[in-house]
């Protein structure tokens, strides 16, 4: 199933890069990030070995989790992740355990459909209005057609009431047109600036990712708190970018990346930094499904 990516990256100026990506791969951000993937081969990369083999934390512990597309740590609340199911789920966004994989909240949002959600991020709000989380709507539906929109809304500031919150806040939305889907995976910077007009976004940049893969990949990513790291997920591997300039992804994404461990799963999607950058989680689609961590054997910062 087509798939796509969102990654949040954060910028010197308050605003946030997203990645959303999919297969064929599509990825934006705020200044965001977006990508798109086919097959795509490129010279085998380095391997990184200051980075653990994978344990599993946990099991996602609810059956209402069984398509999980996406995952991002919370900047609100202590060791809580956020996924979602993509295609034929609900609009529903579920906190999990980053320590056990229980989901501890569920979170309905008023106004929106789950058409196909992709992947998701969390990052800061414009304007200095604290944590925002995006939600990359990009997946084409089973080849129905993607609707290419991104989705920001306000991240909550407590994890619901008896497990259960709607966040009815919703207003932030941008569609993204102009978007090659071709035969390489690309990725494309949506600036700050096409937030709060009602207008489609027409990209108008984009470069290709330098990754190698037998598949229609990426299936997702994610940027480091610090904006320093990068993670790409193809389906068998994790590539990683590290850069002390977290102003120019689009350059650093075309130069050679390390393969970091990853333990092979059924449908792994999903992949994210913790919230402190050092280390990162996957977790396949699939009910039950377990969560990987893989710690930093040394500092990011």
């Amino acid at each position: 199933m087509p798939s796509s990516v969102v990654i949040d990256i954060p910028t010197s100026d308050g605003t946030n890069t997203l990645t959303p990506q999919r297969n064929p791969t599509q990825c934006v951000y705020p200044n965001l990030l977006f990508c798109i993937s086919p097959f795509v081969t490129s010279s085998v990369c380095r391997t990184d070995s200051q980075f653990e083999n994978g344990h599993i934390q946990g099991r996602v512990d609810s059956a209402a989790v069984d398509e999980a597309s996406g995952l991002a740590a919370s900047r609100t609340h202590t060791n809580i992740l956020y996924t979602h199911n993509d295609k034929g789920g609900q609009p529903e966004v579920y906190a999990i355990s980053a320590e056990t994989g229980h989901l501890v909240a569920t979170y309905t949002i008023s106004g929106i459909q789950n058409y196909d959600w992709e992947d998701i991020a969390v990052g800061n709000c414009q304007n200095g209005g604290g944590f925002c989380i995006f939600i990359g709507e990009f997946g084409d539906h089973a080849g129905d057609g993607a609707r290419k929109i991104i989705y920001r809304i306000q991240e909550p500031a407590e994890l619901g009431c008896n497990g259960h919150g709607n966040i009815d806040d919703c207003t932030h939305r941008k569609h993204v047109h102009n978007f090659d889907t071709g035969a390489k995976p690309k990725i494309a910077e949506l600036p700050a600036s096409a937030w709060g007009k009602d207008i489609p976004y027409h990209v108008t940049n984009d470069v290709t990712i330098n990754i190698h893969s037998t598949h229609k990949d990426p299936v997702g990513g994610d940027i480091s708190p610090d904006g320093n790291n990068v993670l790409i997920k193809a389906k068998d591997t994790v590539f990683y970018w590290r850069s002390s300039d977290a102003s120019d992804y689009l350059s650093l994404l075309t130069t050679q990346p390390t393969e970091l461990p990853y333990i092979h799963e059924p449908r792994g999607e999903s992949v994210c930094w913790d919230s402190m950058g050092s280390g990162y989680y996957t977790l396949s689609e699939g009910l039950h499904q377990p969560l990987y961590y893989y710690r930093k054997t040394v500092p990011v910062f």
